[in-house]
């Protein structure tokens, strides 16, 4: 009886928001959007967006000039937060409590005329009574950060905007790829988490970021792609112990992080400079004699979409590339 009555509030909601966000629209005034989900009318000038996923098509609309009327945080641990690299410029929106655990009840009231999501959070199949509260487009989590800026885009008529944005940040691919490639041939890298309680590493592969870092000219061991395949299934990722720590034996090793926002390199880490000290083994690998062990933000080197990857390029090229030229 419970779950009934909080549906028929949702509807009712629901119902509220729609005519206030669509009454005395014309045809001419929406648009037909096709995403993972199916065909969705949205109109052409929403004025308050909610960002579901805070993170690809939060990304997107803060490279369009777009700001959201509301956006869901970051949820760590206890905490939720915005990205820290977006948190300027998503002052004065509305933060809602958790990208994990949104409350239907709550975004009918804030009456949206346009939601966006990622496919990640529909585990529990929430679509239907999100698209009854507004007209909701959901993002491929798999879908590289450019289809995802361009579908966006389209929503929100800046798609001559985003094509700049693509083609910008393919150039500077291209220049890093043109001043560094040379020195780089045979470089190899390895992008991996680090659970120090643990004993493990959690290897990486396949995002946009490994994509755009091999199109400058660093080079993934074909014996990491080939486990992660074997493994099978969508999460290109794995976890390795210390007895197989030469599958990361490679020339650079970045380290992604949450914490510690001003270290740079493994030896200013704290949890990792200890495990230095208690492993010995680990001081055998190449990166670290070499000190090519580089700390990196996982809120943009890793979550990074449109917004995220520029500033990791940006890293890359200020810290590790001009150490090979």
């Amino acid at each position: 009886m419970a779950a009934g009555m909080f549906s028929l509030v949702v509807g009712c909601s629901r119902q509220r928001a729609t005519l206030k966000s669509q009454a005395g629209l014309s045809p001419a005034e929406i648009r037909s959007i096709t995403h993972m989900m199916g065909t969705t009318q949205v109109p052409k000038a929403p004025q308050r967006i909610i960002a579901l996923g805070g993170l690809s098509e939060l990304e997107a609309l803060l490279v369009l000039g777009i700001q959201p009327f509301a956006a869901a945080g970051d949820d760590r641990g206890l905490r939720t937060v915005w990205q820290p690299h977006m948190k300027d410029q998503l002052q004065g929106v509305k933060m809602l409590p958790s990208r994990r655990n949104i409350s239907l009840e709550r975004l009918a009231a804030l009456q949206p005329d346009l939601m966006l999501a990622t496919s990640s959070q529909f585990q529990g199949n929430i679509y239907p009574q999100l698209s009854q509260i507004a007209p909701t487009v959901v993002l491929e989590h798999r879908q590289f950060w450019q289809e995802n800026l361009r579908l966006i885009a389209q929503i929100v008529n800046q798609t001559e905007q985003a094509e700049t944005w693509i083609s910008a940040f393919e150039q500077r691919l291209a220049t890093l790829a043109n001043t560094y490639g040379e020195a780089l041939a045979g470089t190899t890298y390895t992008m991996a988490f680090y659970f120090p309680d643990q004993r493990q590493f959690e290897l990486m592969e396949g995002d946009d970021l490994d994509l755009a870092v091999r199109q400058i000219g660093l080079e993934r061991p074909l014996e990491q792609s080939k486990l992660i395949d074997e493994r099978g299934g969508d999460a290109r990722r794995f976890r390795i112990s210390l007895e197989r720590l030469d599958l990361i034996d490679t020339d650079i090793l970045f380290i992604y992080y949450y914490q510690y926002p001003t270290i740079k390199k493994a030896s200013e880490l704290p949890e990792l400079n200890r495990f230095l000290e208690e492993e010995p083994v680990l001081r055998r690998l190449r990166a670290v004699q070499t000190d090519h062990v580089f700390m990196v933000p996982a809120y943009y080197w890793f979550h990074g979409g449109a917004m995220g990857l520029p500033l990791a390029i940006d890293d890359l090229a200020a810290e590790v590339l001009p150490l090979f030229t």
